[in-house]
């Protein structure tokens, strides 16, 4: 144990007092890995309310070394800007881990701020542009579509992923491997012309200050074991490092935390059974188990325990008399799903709770040819909702740069509408950014997006931009002004799923409830009072593999763990119920083993268990 710094129950008493409900306590699990002042892998079960007890180390940890009047503090790295926020809204913006020599940041913001930046300083001698995945992929395809003109469409074809070129300063990397040793899948001479087309774009992208998060790390790694002086300053200045969502960490970001802090106290916290990649670097060695689930029902962990691709030995702590609900249906009623889950909830008076939320998940959503995905279950008729093209194009984008980038393509659409080969002669969408783009000031676009991001505002920029730029190619003002006008009154018809939360509302005997749904990897973290989380098709049914796997424990089954967590990851997110709908493919293949799972059945058709 780390000598200098002593918790006490005391301690944590106090932070209780702050973090918890009134009456809330921490239980010995969890007094027990807040005390923890050593590097420890704590594993903390879906539920357990990791986020409060990570703040509640984080808070007697910063008081502790306050106290002794140490030079040092903590970092705490999360992996997303959610988790980050998610701190700082229990601690407050003011608390000491927001104030030297603490930190609370994202893993990409840290490495940029602390070595990244610096080597693209003394390399180049000015500001960097922008680290991020999708502006870099975005401006390196046009960038490659500029020097091969009309070849592009062979490389997207061939499935060429742009986001996965990266670099090492010096060298271009596809995926795994030097650019030069790459192959493309093409004929000799014209597998030539592209890597030499993706390497001098990357290379004009490295000059430009525009990157992805697999360059900076990668170059971050190369620039601290040549600046020993960068590492040395961060042992100086930091006690402790506590990483949260461990099991997300990848292995170039892993590499670059560890390197820079090899001699600091490392406390690593997450869920090996949460994790997104199917691939994990967690090499788990102090372990310190937190398994009761402050979230689920003891029946839903019982149910979920089977699932587990790590043993957490998880226990719900909710208990009522609630069975999982296994509901079997079969091609002909797959429609009524969503019913029978609507009358289950009313059957157990879920509906009745305070600020009860109830989702239908599934692990994939988009629609396949023959094989049931997530739309299957939903068939609800909507009414079309008329959205400009510019709110169309704008509304579901998040960060400046996709937004940036969003602007551009709905620029592009207006000026194809407002043109009509009448006034302008650019013949396809790269020649019209080659030209405009000494017309667009990106620098004070992106100033404009972050000064405030309310879709309001965006549309308003976004017709300025318009307007501002198609006056320099379209010379007739009485002319554009007509067709701008006509270009924002274009409608087009989408169905209400595609733009706002999605929801239906399940109605019986005067009743209404609404109904969320979507993809698993959409409610990561979130609690709901009632899931249902419906078996889709990826390549194979995915609740049917999951059995085989896990039921059977079938050990040469080949697949990817990434949907076992997934599917873990839905069984994990309700307090009260938990309903599973199956295949009756499934269910006849596995109905000895699910009868001994002790759940409660539901076969659609029979009209006794669908009440």
């Amino acid at each position: 144990m780390n000598k200098d710094i002593i918790i006490t129950d005391a301690d944590i008493d106090i932070t209780e007092n702050k973090l918890l409900k009134p009456k809330g306590k921490f239980d010995l699990e969890r007094r027990n890995a807040i005390k923890y002042t050593d590097n420890v892998d704590i594993i903390a079960c879906a539920g357990s309310g990791k986020t409060t007890l990570m703040c509640a180390k984080i808070d007697i940890l910063t008081e502790k070394l306050l106290q002794k009047k140490s030079q040092k503090g903590i970092a705490v790295l999360s992996l997303t800007n959610v988790a980050v926020n998610e701190i700082e809204k229990k601690l407050g913006i003011n608390h000491k881990v927001y104030q030297y020599p603490n930190c609370c940041k994202t893993i990409q913001k840290f490495v940029g701020e602390y070595i990244f930046r610096d080597w693209y300083m003394s390399k180049f001698n000015k500001k960097l542009d922008s680290i991020d995945d999708d502006f870099c992929a975005m401006r390196l395809r046009e960038k490659i579509n500029m020097i091969l003109k009309n070849k592009i469409y062979t490389l997207e074809k061939k499935d060429f992923r742009f986001d996965e070129v990266y670099t090492d300063g010096i060298k271009i990397y596809y995926k795994n491997l030097n650019m030069e040793d790459t192959n493309l899948g093409m004929k000799e001479t014209t597998s030539r012309d592209y890597k030499e087309a993706i390497i001098n774009a990357k290379e004009e992208l490295i000059k430009e200050g525009i990157f992805n998060f697999k360059d900076v790390f990668i170059i971050s790694l190369k620039y601290l074991k040549e600046n020993v002086l960068i590492k040395k300053y961060i042992e100086n200045r930091f006690e402790y490092i506590i990483i949260d969502e461990m099991q997300d960490v990848r292995e170039w970001e892993y590499d670059v935390i560890n390197e820079l802090f090899e001699n600091v106290t490392f406390q690593k916290i997450g869920d090996p059974n949460q994790q997104i990649y199917d691939k994990t670097i967690w090499k788990i060695e102090n372990e310190l188990k937190i398994k009761n689930s402050l979230r689920n029902s003891i029946n839903i962990a019982e149910f979920a325990n089977h699932f587990e691709v790590k043993n957490t030995g998880m226990k719900g702590k909710i208990q009522n008399n609630i069975k999982v609900k296994v509901i079997v249906f079969n091609n002909d009623n797959i429609n009524k799903v969503k019913e029978i889950f609507g009358k289950q909830i009313i059957k157990h008076k879920l509906d009745e709770k305070e600020n009860a939320i109830f989702k239908m998940i599934g692990a994939v959503r988009k629609q396949h040819e023959t094989k049931i995905t997530l739309d299957n279950y939903i068939d609800i008729e909507t009414k079309p909702i008329k959205l400009s093209k510019v709110e169309y194009i704008l509304k579901k984008n998040l960060n400046k740069y996709s937004i940036y980038k969003c602007m551009l393509e709905t620029l592009y659409q207006a000026y194809k509408f407002v043109d009509l080969n009448n006034y302008a002669h650019i013949d396809n969408k790269d020649n019209f950014f080659e030209r405009i783009e000494k017309y667009i000031d990106k620098e004070k676009i992106l100033k404009s997006i972050m000064k405030n991001t309310s879709f309001e505002n965006i549309c308003e920029l976004e017709k300025l931009i318009i307007r501002d730029t198609l006056e320099k190619i379209i010379i007739n003002k009485e002319y554009l002004d007509n067709r701008i006008k006509y270009f924002y009154k274009q409608t087009i018809d989408i169905k209400k799923e595609n733009i706002d939360s999605n929801y239906f509302i399940f109605e019986n005997n005067e009743k209404k409830i609404k109904i969320d749904y979507g993809t698993i990897h959409s409610v990561k973290g979130e609690t709901h009072t009632a899931t249902l989380v419906c078996e889709t098709f990826n390549g194979y049914y995915d609740i049917d593999n999951v059995f085989e796997k896990h039921i059977r424990t079938n050990k040469n089954l080949k697949t990817t763990k990434n949907f076992l967590h997934k599917l873990y990851v839905g069984f994990t997110r309700p307090t009260d119920m938990l309903c599973v709908a199956i295949t009756s493919d499934t269910y006849n293949k596995f109905v000895k083993e699910i009868n001994d799972l002790d759940v409660e059945i539901i076969c659609i058709g029979d009209d006794d268990n669908e009440t």
